[in-house]
């Protein structure tokens, strides 16, 4: 359980903007394109390097990885589709009414 979780997290992260620590004390910024589940190393894309270069494609093995750092906000999409089945529904009772004939009326 705990590992598909982690993993789950892990791919929360691919597509996104991360620093990456590593165990010498360097930052690397960049996308998050893909990781090794097995030894957590890492590929990004247009890594700023610590000296400021910016590196197209950078491979970090795990063994120097100390930390992976999200620097943007992860979409929480259930969170947003039960938002919008709550106004819908807000939304529907609001506009739907009966009419002198017991039928349902609302806006067309």
């Amino acid at each position: 359980m705990a590992q598909r979780r982690f993993n789950s997290e892990i791919a929360a992260l691919m597509d996104r903007t991360v620093i990456v620590v590593t165990t010498n004390d360097k930052t690397y910024t960049g996308t998050l394109l893909g990781v090794n589940p097995e030894n957590l190393s890492l590929i990004l894309a247009d890594a700023k390097a610590p000296d400021g270069r910016v590196i197209p494609r950078a491979v970090l093995s795990g063994e120097i990885v100390a930390q992976i750092l999200s620097v943007e906000k992860t979409f929480d999409l259930a969170a947003l589709a039960e938002r919008l089945e709550r106004v819908s529904r807000e939304w529907l009772s609001s506009t739907k009414k009966k009419d002198s004939s017991g039928s349902w009326t609302g806006l067309r």
